[in-house]
């Protein structure tokens, strides 16, 4: 058996290691789903949500507590059920604005654009079983949702939750990207 040089088996040894922890480091990265803290907060500072669309900001619902003052103030005048606008960043990818909900009649008497955007928000970027809660400071109003795991309905992304009033409802996610109540 022939003997291999040391000089040759120590470059291939060396690029070996060096690909071997690149590919390793690749994979490391987290989920698109996790929060943005450590490497997303330095690498991806988009957070994305159930429906597919990168958010700038998380309005604080991934920590539980919804800013439904900020998020009337991205709202500002727009009406309607399905409340936003899509715009492009440098890179040309889609981040989505504050996609609004549709509610039921009887959830949505007090409810007001601040308050929807709010609900939307913790069904697309809340953690399982952990409450977001809110105040709406225009109508003296606390409230809390409590989304759950998603599961697919006749091909639909859907996500059970709880209102703070204990009313358990389930919300699918619409072509357009808003969530309907069922």
């Amino acid at each position: 058996m022939k003997r291999i040089p040391a000089e040759r088996v120590l470059p291939v040894m060396a690029v070996g290691m060096a690909l071997a922890l690149g590919l390793a480091s690749a994979l490391a990265g987290p989920p698109a789903h996790a929060p943005a803290h450590g490497w997303r907060a330095k690498n991806d500072p988009y957070y994305q949500g159930y429906s597919g669309k990168r958010w700038v900001s998380d309005y604080g619902v991934v920590g539980g507590h919804c800013d439904a003052g900020a998020i009337g103030a991205v709202l500002g005048g727009v009406a309607g059920a399905a409340i936003g606008k899509e715009v492009a960043d440098e890179t040309g990818a889609v981040i989505g604005a504050i996609a609004g909900v549709l509610i039921g009649r009887e959830i949505d008497r007090g409810l007001d654009r601040s308050d929807r955007g709010c609900v939307s928000h913790a069904l697309d970027l809340g953690r399982d079983g952990q409450p977001v809660q809110w105040s709406n400071a225009a109508t003296g109003r606390s409230y809390s949702v409590t989304p759950y795991a998603p599961r697919t309905i006749d091909g639909r992304t859907c996500r059970d939750f709880v209102w703070d009033s204990g009313v358990r409802q389930t919300a699918c996610l619409r072509a357009d990207g808003s969530w309907s109540i069922n």
